[in-house]
């Protein structure tokens, strides 16, 4: 799928956006019947020239799945678990508006039409998800996004009982303590990224990878696609360099060169290695937080 060496044990869809032209985006993953995407208004969202992604320009438009992603649904809730991952470069980070949407599987704003979501509130990213425990279940990684057009790798998952983000392959919050199954969520709600499925949640910049899984990544195993993730990270320089971040390009940490360097060295290694899933050391988190809303409570964000 050209984007180097990567776990797959448990891959439930796959865009790497390399598309470069037309309406659709394809699910490469190569699990089962693809949940292929179409990209709503190309005047607003549009693809990045020379590298894989799109870019959004303008709010009001989405990348979302023409139906129900029961794909998703029968995979997950058969697991009670899952990780969702993306390659992200925000445009733009202001947090006077409600969480703007990277990955939503739902169908509106309120609690009980949330499925999951990850997205970005200013430079916090945020993880929401909905369970049979009646709790509409959203936590908050502080920032997650140093600046505006400086390429992320964000990864939130939940093996049933807690839920991790990972931050260019370094561990971050654990949030601990939650139950319930996804006995609760509707198959017909679509898969939508960029947006809110009522595109009242639009977010600006550039998306170039997304991935859901149905288990809960170790910490290991996504440090691994973060290094060996060779594609994504020569597009996010593509990216850079049409777009430079907001504060140049010394705003952007060494860490992420770092991962520049073991990226080409694991291109290098493609047919020497190849991680086993599931083989990953457990993983560490920095700090724990937690935050429950009773779904009898409504809410539009």
């Amino acid at each position: 799928v050209g984007s180097g060496v990567r776990v797959t044990g448990g891959l439930v869809v796959y865009y790497d956006f390399s598309e470069g032209t037309g309406e659709i985006v394809h699910d490469v993953g190569g699990v089962g019947v693809p949940l292929d995407l179409v990209i709503l208004d190309r005047d607003k969202a549009r693809w990045l020239p020379g590298a894989n992604g799109v870019e959004f320009v303008d709010a009001g438009t989405a990348i979302r799945s023409r139906s129900g992603a029961a794909k998703i649904h029968d995979a997950l809730t058969a697991s009670n678990q899952f990780t969702v991952e993306a390659w992200i470069a925000p445009s733009d980070l202001d947090g006077s508006d409600p969480p703007r949407r990277i990955v939503a599987f739902s169908a509106g704003t309120w609690k009980h039409q949330v499925n999951l979501h990850l997205g970005h509130d200013g430079p916090d990213g945020v993880f929401r998800v909905r369970t049979t425990c009646d709790y509409y279940i959203s936590a908050s990684t502080p920032q997650v996004f140093t600046g505006t057009g400086r390429p992320t790798h964000l990864v939130a998952s939940y093996d049933g009982s807690t839920m991790r983000t990972v931050v260019d392959g370094v561990a971050r919050e654990t949030f601990d303590g939650f139950d319930g199954t996804f006995g609760n969520w509707d198959p017909d709600y679509p898969l939508v990224i960029g947006n809110e499925a009522t595109l009242t949640r639009s977010f600006l910049g550039t998306i170039m990878l997304v991935a859901v899984y149905d288990r809960a990544l170790s910490a290991q195993e996504v440090k691994t696609i973060f290094q060996r993730s060779g594609a994504p990270i020569v597009n996010a320089i593509v990216a850079l360099t049409l777009r430079p971040p907001q504060g140049g390009w010394k705003s952007i940490p060494l860490p992420f060169f770092a991962g520049i360097l073991l990226a080409v060295i694991g291109a290098s290694l493609v047919t020497l290695y190849k991680p086993t899933p599931g083989a990953a050391a457990p993983p560490t988190a920095q700090g724990a937080a937690q935050a429950t809303e009773a779904l009898g409570e409504p809410a539009n964000e």
